[in-house]
């Protein structure tokens, strides 16, 4: 008797469940086409600044998204990560789909969602910052992948997408002054 309430209860929850699930939903994101503005390290970077960020160098480009349209920066979760085309350097792969399993739409219709791309890992044997690297805040529909035939936009803006690498420089600049901070702290 108490397995069978038990299996009620689940079969009841899980039933419950169901009915309020999320569909799944999707956008292309590609920088292979007009305008083309590819993903470019910063220019001041010794030896690669100014050059179109490669596939296999240690760069991460990461794509982070949120529901609705003009999102703060702050609201975004990390959605997944775009792969740079190994044929065309600064390009993300032309096909990649992009998910979105937890997206509730009413009828097929679209849903506005933000988008950034986010830069993360290192390049030229230092770590990228991850703060400076962020593409613009761009507004996409976002359609469910049941609807028939699927209308996935192409989000293709990455003008404002810089790479950046802080110095070699800065973190000795910054390694001395913690030395020095240490040394006076001592004195003390």
């Amino acid at each position: 008797m108490k397995r069978t309430v038990a299996l009620t209860i689940l079969g009841l929850g899980v039933a419950a469940t169901a009915s309020t699930a999320f569909g799944q939903a999707a956008f292309l994101f590609s920088n292979y086409a007009s305008p083309y503005v590819p993903i470019v390290y910063d220019a001041s970077v010794p030896g690669i600044g100014g050059t179109e960020v490669g596939a296999g160098e240690g760069v991460t480009i990461e794509v982070w998204w949120a529901p609705g349209a003009d999102q703060p920066a702050g609201s975004l979760v990390l959605g997944d990560v775009a792969e740079i085309s190994p044929l065309f350097a600064g390009y993300t792969r032309p096909t990649q789909l992009f998910t979105i399993a937890d997206f509730s739409t009413v009828g097929g219709s679209p849903t506005t969602y933000t988008v950034q791309l986010r830069a993360s890992g290192t390049a030229g044997g230092q770590a990228v910052d991850s703060t400076s690297s962020r593409g613009p805040l761009v507004n996409t529909p976002v359609y469910a992948q049941d609807v028939s035939p699927p209308e996935v936009p192409l989000l293709t803006r990455t003008d404002g997408f810089t790479v950046f690498v802080p110095e070699p420089s800065t973190f000795a600049l910054a390694g001395l002054g913690a030395a020095a901070l240490m040394i006076f702290r001592r004195r003390d």
